[in-house]
């Protein structure tokens, strides 16, 4: 073995620059379902921190203990031109406690967006925007199995008699807790959304995760043998897919890492 792993060290590191993403998972609640949204604030008034809406999402247990959060998304309806400064997020965990859940420990915050998409008119003067935040690779693994909640909020002024609302998805249909709005943060409640603003269930969200440290290489559901031999045929192939460690190269220690998570189940 000490013979293996000193002919292994002796191999180059290649430094690539294309990767995909390793099993990746969706959590979708997009596109908006036509309805008024979750929280705002009229007559020229600032979509600040303090008024803010949040909604739970979930990632399995899969085959790894982490997930990697690259992006997150959410609509909203808006009657002014938002900039990328216009909005942050911030990722929350969950307080656990049976259906009363609600956002509790802070864990990750952005404030500047990544990129606005304009869908056009919604209704009357309101257009509907999605808002993309980018998340570093890295900066963001949540636990396995566990529910978190995704908050959006305003970081300036908007324009005289401009309104913001938070577009909601509900359908009728509950996916994990009710939507919470909470109209003083961080000192106001977080209420659910069909008790103090509007008749929805979900926020219209998605949030994109992989389990990029798993030894599940091929997204099969489980790791097996063949795992081993399409990371290895990745490895050799200097694919950065094989870059199990995240340091942004093919390096001896990926190899390592890979085995050891494979064997340790």
């Amino acid at each position: 073995m000490q013979r293996f792993r000193r002919f292994l060290s002796t191999l180059p590191i290649f430094v690539l620059t294309t990767v995909s993403l390793a099993c990746p998972r969706t959590i979708d609640q997009l596109p908006w379902d036509g309805r008024d949204g979750a929280a705002s604030q009229n007559a020229g008034g600032s979509f600040s921190n303090a008024v803010r809406g949040a909604d739970d999402f979930h990632f399995p247990v899969g085959s790894g203990a982490l997930w990697r959060v690259s992006e997150v998304r959410a609509q909203l309806l808006l009657n002014w031109t938002p900039s990328l400064a216009s909005f942050g997020m911030q990722v929350f965990s969950d307080t656990g406690v049976g259906a009363d859940r609600r956002p509790n420990v802070l864990l990750f915050t952005r404030t500047t967006a990544t990129s606005i998409i304009d869908f056009g008119t919604a209704f009357g003067s309101y257009r509907r925007y999605e808002v993309l935040f980018q998340i570093p690779q890295g900066s963001l693994s949540l636990p396995a199995g566990q529910f978190h909640w995704l908050s959006m909020y305003g970081t300036g002024a908007i324009p005289t008699g401009g309104s913001t609302f938070l577009a909601t998805a509900g359908n009728g249909i509950v996916s994990g807790a009710i939507a919470r709005a909470n109209l003083a943060f961080p000192a106001g409640p977080w209420q659910r959304l069909d008790q103090c603003c509007t008749g929805a269930t979900d926020l219209a969200i998605r949030v994109l995760a992989d389990q990029s440290f798993s030894a599940d290489f091929n997204c099969s559901g489980t790791p097996t043998v063949q795992d081993v031999f399409d990371f290895l045929a990745a490895f050799f192939a200097n694919n950065l897919a094989a870059d199990f460690d995240q340091s942004g190269a093919l390096t001896v220690q990926d190899l390592f890492s890979f085995l050891e998570a494979y064997f340790a189940g």
